[in-house]
């Protein structure tokens, strides 16, 4: 069973867009209007990420719209809980709701 081992902020180049993140052509619908709510409130719910097999590297398992949002601003890092382990694609939809 895969556990989040800890919560930090990671850097946002130190992520890679897992597969199971790809599959929405609509992922950058609203981003402007979540940044802005990022801006007022922070991040409410961390993204979620799981070794990525290169060092000092992350996949991102949830949370592509989160990240987008702290790419539009400009900020370096992104709150992150991290897996123990890597996640694979067929697992990753019992995360979907993170």
């Amino acid at each position: 069973m895969t556990n989040i081992t800890t919560e930090k902020e990671i850097p946002l180049d130190s992520l890679v867009i897992g597969k199971a993140q790809l599959r929405s052509p609509e992922a950058g619908k609203g981003i402007s209007e979540l940044a802005a709510s990022i801006r007022k409130w922070g991040l409410v719910i961390p993204i979620l990420v799981g070794p990525a097999g290169k060092a000092g590297k992350y996949e991102m398992i949830a949370g592509r719209r989160r990240f987008l949002a702290h790419q539009e601003l400009k900020r370096k890092t992104i709150p992150a809980a991290i897996l123990d382990e890597k996640v694979d694609e067929q697992n990753c939809t019992d995360f979907a709701g993170h």
